[in-house]
């Protein structure tokens, strides 16, 4: 297996391939279509993707960098409320600059007496020669330990056509450096948690270790700023793993897996503004995004930005913790077993739609885990979750609007569910929450799951019955009925447990 690096990718990817028995491509050993995999930091041209070999892999699809921009996300973003409503409610109010100008200032006179915090002090002082964008800032982020905290994940995109998308397990908890203080806005190190700033801050290195309470919530389900234990101290430096972070979730009794049932729509939300529009499907193509996601105090997961090609440096060892295994489970995902790793003689067929039909009617017969793992290393799918919504993503002019629509039915059954078995638990009491919740459950839940499989099992259970004359075979029917759909169930387990990014 050869690869091919561009310009400004960090050696870390070199180094992980060479570990696996990778080999560099070499222009005066090899020839220039021989290698698999080529990385590059930056986009690829329009040559790069035309001329691309089935054994061969690009980490970038050509028109998937829309969401990477704050300024187009904004306008995606917006786009997709005006159509879906408050499902595209996860990302703060953003502006673009000065074409949203009249609109930001319309929102500073309906805001004014809520206590919005605005970082620019007077819009004289912005250079209207460029786009800017301006959001709302989150004013009371979850703290742990007094210290504001973000969440960089990892989201890989092996298809767009039909949309086929993976969350990694694990990923980085970055920390600001100095305590949060809503009073100081000057403190950079206190407001923002990117590792660029905060690893020049003097107390990067000393234990973050406070008695200063700053987040103030009488919810049961928040953490208190204040650990119960040592264990719990945030420590030095400026990052955890997501482990890290997950374990001292439970610890504070916080129900984690509802966090990231929330993240994982996210994921999916924001992916499908980039479906059908910009982007164009090339099987040898793959895109690894990084999500920014902030908590606020009341646990509710917020959009920050996407990033393309997220950043693999290894600054300490909670990075090396999560991205050398991050790559590896990468390559794993390129599936070379389906077009081998060299040239071959293949016979050109007369038809060149031929394939694509081919794959289209499997989509309609195959059910989705034969067509995509459920999980590829530490990778788990999201989407497609059933028939539906892969049929949709899959047409050439997918249809947006009923894959939300599908995602937004299984989102309120689950959400039904949940209430009802905590309902169950409390012997009949309230469940706690703020009766605003959107999203609390991803896809991959027991009523989604089994929902599906039974309403399959239901309509070939209804053409069997009317060709069974016989009174006892229709019960026999039905007995069989009851055992596909207790099979279905169990096929359907793993969706039982939330997402373990």
């Amino acid at each position: 297996m050869i690869f091919k690096l561009g310009d400004g990718v960090h050696p870390m990817i070199k180094q992980t391939l060479e570990a696996q028995g990778w080999i560099e491509f070499d222009p005066t050993k090899h020839d220039e279509n021989d290698w698999n995999l080529h990385w590059k930091s930056s986009r690829f041209s329009a040559l790069e993707f035309r001329d691309v070999q089935p054994w061969q892999r690009l980490n970038h699809f050509q028109g998937s960098i829309d969401i990477t921009r704050k300024d187009r996300l904004c306008r995606m973003v917006r786009k997709m409320t005006l159509h879906h409503g408050k499902t595209y409610n996860f990302a703060p109010m953003s502006f673009v600059l000065p074409t949203d100008l009249d609109k930001f200032r319309q929102d500073r006179r309906t805001r004014r007496g809520d206590g919005g915090i605005f970082l620019l002090r007077r819009l004289e002082d912005l250079d209207f020669s460029c786009s800017t964008v301006i959001q709302e800032y989150i004013e009371r982020p979850l703290t742990i330990n007094g210290f504001k905290m973000d969440m960089r994940l990892y989201v890989l995109v092996t298809s767009f056509q039909p949309l086929v998308v993976y969350a990694y397990r694990d990923g980085i908890a970055r920390f600001g450096t100095s305590e949060y203080n809503l009073s100081d806005l000057s403190d950079l190190y206190c407001h923002l948690t990117n590792t660029s700033i905060n690893k020049h801050n003097p107390k990067t290195k000393q234990q973050k270790t406070t008695t200063t309470t700053t987040t103030t919530t009488t919810s049961t389900t928040t953490p208190s700023s204040t650990p119960s234990s040592s264990s719990h101290a945030a420590g030095a430096g400026c990052k955890w793993t997501i482990g890290q972070l997950r374990q001292y979730f439970r610890d504070n009794n916080i129900d984690d897996k509802r966090i990231w049932r929330r993240v994982s729509n996210i994921f999916i939300y924001t992916l499908l503004c980039l479906t059908g529009v910009s982007v164009k499907q090339q099987s040898s193509c793959f895109e690894l995004y990084g999500f920014d996601v902030l908590l606020d105090e009341r646990l509710k997961p917020w959009l920050i930005e996407v990033n393309f090609s997220p950043a693999l440096g290894l600054d300490c060892q909670q990075d090396r913790d999560v991205k050398i295994p991050l790559i590896q489970d990468i390559v794993r995902a390129l599936n070379y077993e389906a077009t081998g790793t060299r040239p071959t003689r293949r016979r050109t067929s007369r038809h060149p739609s031929s394939s694509k039909k081919k794959k289209q009617q499997q989509q309609h017969s195959v059910p989705v885990d034969d067509l995509y793992p459920y999980e590829i290393g530490n990778f788990v799918r999201i989407f497609p979750f059933n028939k539906t919504t892969l049929q949709e993503s899959g047409k050439q002019r997918p249809n947006v609007k009923a894959m939300v629509s599908e995602l937004k039915r299984v989102n309120k059954m689950a959400r039904e569910e949940e209430q009802q078995r905590t309902r169950d638990n409390d012997g009949g009491g309230d469940n706690g929450g703020d009766g605003n919740e959107r999203v609390v459950q991803t896809p991959h839940s027991t009523t989604a799951a089994t929902t599906a499989a039974e309403q399959d099992v239901v309509a070939s259970t209804r053409t069997a019955t009317t060709s069974v004359q016989d009174k006892g075979k229709k019960h026999l029917t039905r007995d069989n009925t009851r055992g596909m759909a207790q099979h279905q169930h169990q096929r359907q387990q793993r969706y039982n447990t939330a997402l373990d990014i």
